[in-house]
């Protein structure tokens, strides 16, 4: 999502003199980017490789992280710069600290999987690694998405009977970012043309269609997706279910860094498996 708002504010900077329409495609928040093998991650004694086939023949490929204390699964989806041949092994090593298996995808047109990369394909593609890894995974499965992640996986809350939702740096309505997202003296100047199926992102929509236990987390020092968009949701959703921690000191992508973060996400664990 930094990549979206530097895009958008660079727009209306450019375009605000003159006054006019800003074309925001789908690649103003999808960035892929392939590579040809699996690292030195994927051969660790600990990762199993993972490939599904989506519908349109193209193959979603990740990997696997085990460990013999797991009290549950984590299947996670990342930012939109995500990679696992680049970031696999910083963020498992997030969850080093909990008792769980990590499952991670690339996005279609992402490192190591198939596909030409949209909104509608990503979303489907989440849909069936879903499913697919839910027939195969005993106990409790608990989806995680930070960042672009966090789109999808409030997408999946939506249209899945979940068992639990971890939203990482979340940001709102994609309406509402465009909003607030242009200072108020260049709005009467611009307008926008939104790709349509950015404009069908709505987490706090998606969340409400949820009947999951949800943690949702946020840094206080980020600027990229600021805290008042998760304060947003998490006020429109039932609070016997959801949980809202703001992380002390973390920005965009690093809450997971923070003791804050690994407690709430114990308690988490404790409460959706009787275990932590």
């Amino acid at each position: 999502m930094s990549l979206f708002r530097n895009h958008l504010l660079s727009a209306v900077s450019l375009l605000l003199v003159a006054g006019c329409t800003v074309k925001v495609e789908e690649s103003a928040v999808l960035h892929p980017d392939h590579d040809d093998a699996l690292t030195a991650v994927a051969l660790s004694r600990h990762i199993e490789p993972i490939a599904i086939r989506q519908a349109d023949g193209a193959v979603s490929r990740g990997v696997k992280i085990s460990r013999p204390d797991a009290v549950a699964t984590v299947l996670y989806f990342g930012s939109n710069d995500y990679r696992i041949d680049v970031d696999g092994q910083k963020y498992a090593h997030y969850f080093e600290p909990l008792p769980v298996d990590v499952i991670q995808f690339d996005y279609r047109g992402y490192g190591l999987s198939d596909g030409t990369t949209s909104v509608a394909g990503v979303m489907a593609d989440v849909e069936h690694i879903y499913d697919e890894v839910r027939a195969q995974t005993r106990g409790t499965l608990i989806v995680h998405g930070l960042s672009m992640g966090a789109f999808a996986t409030e997408h999946l809350s939506a249209v899945r009977p979940l068992d639990g939702v971890v939203i990482e740096g979340t940001g709102g309505a994609f309406r509402t970012m465009i909003d607030k997202g242009v200072p108020w003296y260049a709005k009467p100047f611009v307008t926008f043309d939104v790709a349509p199926d950015l404009m069908k992102i709505d987490p706090g929509a998606d969340l409400g269609k949820s009947s999951a236990p949800i943690l949702m987390m946020t840094g206080d020092k980020d600027d990229e997706a600021p805290k008042i968009y998760a304060e947003d949701i998490y006020a429109s959703l039932p609070h016997d279910r959801v949980q809202l921690l703001i992380v002390p000191g973390a920005a965009h992508r690093d809450s997971m860094d923070k003791p804050e973060a690994i407690a709430a996400y114990r308690q988490f664990l404790l409460r959706v498996t009787g275990k932590a």
